[in-house]
């Protein structure tokens, strides 16, 4: 996405390798979480990921300021990992800031999610195992 933006928009983001990085990284966080979800809950797993995307839209600041969201949304803000991403962005594309923090954040956020699914995955197998052996 950031690629066409570049090419086909005219985007000239103050800091493009580190743009680049921040999406990767938010993909790869968004990715792992989504299939936590969907190890642990199935379809339902699918619901509450996309129920929580709507949420991270309107709840992290990336279409409009917080300050002019209902008090729900404020609330929400700071634990939503869109959040962070919006604010990597934000720095690496107009600001020249350092999204260090932000990124720190999203990886945390994946890392969790992935260490949450291989000890999902690890019970599933365990349990299969076990069956299998009974039988």
């Amino acid at each position: 996405m950031i690629g066409g933006l570049i090419i086909f928009d005219g985007l000239k983001p103050n800091q493009i390798g580190m743009t680049f990085l921040v999406a990767i990284i938010s993909a790869l966080a968004y990715m792992l979480f989504v299939l936590m979800m969907n190890l642990f809950f199935g379809h339902v797993g699918s619901a509450v990921a996309l129920v929580l995307l709507v949420l991270q839209l309107s709840g992290s600041a990336g279409t409009y300021p917080i300050q002019l969201s209902n008090a729900f949304f404020e609330a929400i803000h700071p634990y939503l990992p869109m959040t962070y991403t919006v604010e990597a962005l934000r720095k690496t594309i107009s600001l020249n800031g350092n999204p260090a923090f932000d990124l720190i954040l999203l990886l945390i956020f994946g890392l969790v999610s992935l260490a949450l699914m291989l000890i999902g995955m690890t019970i599933r197998r365990n349990r299969l195992v076990e069956t299998s052996l009974v039988n």
